[in-house]
């Protein structure tokens, strides 16, 4: 759907003075947010504006001091719910409230924004004062705006208290996140602004029934640095996580590192675990600041669900910095994205923003690797998906800083399966 605009009219008449009367008008599939403007003579009238979704439910109301009035999965108008807008049949609430004796005409002008897949920059794996941190969420915020975000979620340790003061708005969206932080390992439960009744867990059987309440109350399970010295996973992986957090910004590359290997593994033997990374940020100093790394996503939402989808489905890739390197993907001419499904032998073009001559390109499929030299700034390459299995990728880059060849971009396989 592309964007679109339609216009709906209703006449009032003298008799219909003082009565709320709906005007109804159609919202298409695929649409992200709506905008209604409306025009009559405001010099003979008055025509106070409200809204009813499709269901009929009560959606808001702005009397007759406004223009114009938004409604969008992110942040919609003053007095107006914030809220998946669903296709059907809506109704504009029309107050009469003073009507001339002749009647009069009220336009309204309804205009779509449809949902369109875009990149976007994100962090999930942050901590405030309300727990370890030393920044207000109101300051990681606006550090998020100043890395040019576009989504994060404040995950502060067991604690969720501050998740209804602080809401997404049209720059930035707000995944509500919790750290589930026990002394066996850490795991994001992100996207319920009320994961769990209790944290507290003295056996693996009581951790089970934490994570399945979190899961019951919508909440999405990322993996926290599984392999971290200090406070790796200790319970045993056959835990019902959705996502693994591969990428940690606050540890070591050979922690890092294991965790990539193991979960190379997982694909191996027939997993499909989408990949994240998080910078575990506390607070502001070398070598560790927001979005680094940074999770990139290919979304056609930014609302906190219509991302985290997203990072569930797998459709993105974990790059050192907001800057990338950063992937886009084709194949028979049409784009594809990480964690789609295509059949065999498809041949797959790859175009990498942000590489560097010393950069090299490592293809790798079921265990198997194939590398490629890189070009500066932008590299493309071609590649078939193999018999079976999974295709991903990553940038390899040495870090002089470290004396080590690493990961600079991490991407979500591809599978084989499935057709264009």
């Amino acid at each position: 759907m592309d964007d679109t605009s339609i216009q709906v009219q209703r006449f009032v008449e003298k008799s219909e003075e003082v009565l709320y009367l709906t005007v109804p008008f159609e919202v298409p599939e695929d649409t992200e947010s709506f905008h209604i403007s409306y025009e009559y003579d405001r010099k003979k009238a008055i025509i106070d504006i409200g809204l009813n979704d499709s269901n009929g439910s009560f959606c808001g109301w702005a009397g007759s001091d406004r223009d114009v009035l938004q409604i969008s999965e992110i942040n919609s108008s003053p007095g107006f719910e914030t809220c998946k807008i669903k296709t059907g049949t809506w109704q504009i609430l029309l107050g009469a409230y003073h009507v001339p004796d002749a009647g009069l005409m009220v336009t309204y002008t309804v205009n779509f924004t449809a949902k369109k897949m875009r990149l976007l920059r994100g962090d999930i794996h942050m901590h405030s004062v309300a727990s370890d941190g030393v920044l207000t969420c109101g300051q990681l915020k606006e550090v998020a705006r100043s890395q040019k975000l576009d989504f994060i979620a404040i995950t502060d340790h067991n604690n969720f208290a501050y998740l209804r003061r602080n809401f997404s708005d049209d720059d930035l969206t707000v995944i509500p996140g919790v750290e589930w932080t026990h002394y066996k390992g850490h795991i994001n439960l992100l996207g319920s602004l009320h994961p769990f009744t209790s944290f507290v867990a003295n056996s693996k059987e009581e951790m089970l029934a934490v994570l399945q309440e979190a899961k019951k109350n919508g909440a999405v399970l990322s993996l926290n640095h599984p392999f971290c010295p200090n406070c790796g996973w200790k319970f045993g992986f056959d835990i019902p996580f959705d996502m693994v957090e591969v990428w940690n910004g606050g540890l070591s590359p050979k922690a890092n590192l294991a965790c990539l290997e193991w979960w190379d593994l997982l694909l191996q033997a027939g997993r499909k675990v989408p990949i994240v990374g998080g910078s575990d940020f506390h607070r502001l100093e070398f070598g560790h600041t927001p979005a680094f790394p940074c999770t990139f996503t290919y979304s056609a939402s930014r609302s906190p669900q219509g991302v985290l989808d997203a990072l569930k489905a797998g459709r993105g890739f974990v790059a050192i910095s907001p800057k990338g390197p950063t992937i886009a993907l084709r194949a028979s001419g049409r784009p594809v994205y990480p964690g789609g499904s295509l059949p065999s032998d498809t041949e797959v073009t790859v175009t990498i923003t942000g590489t560097r001559k010393s950069d090299v390109i490592r293809l790798v499929a079921n265990g198997g690797e194939n590398r490629q030299t890189a070009s500066e700034n932008v590299t493309e390459i071609s590649c078939q998906m193999p018999e079976k299995g999974y295709l991903r990728l990553e940038v390899i880059r040495r870090i002089e800083a470290l004396g080590l060849e690493i990961p600079v971009m991490i991407s979500n396989p591809l599978y084989v399966g499935g057709g264009l």
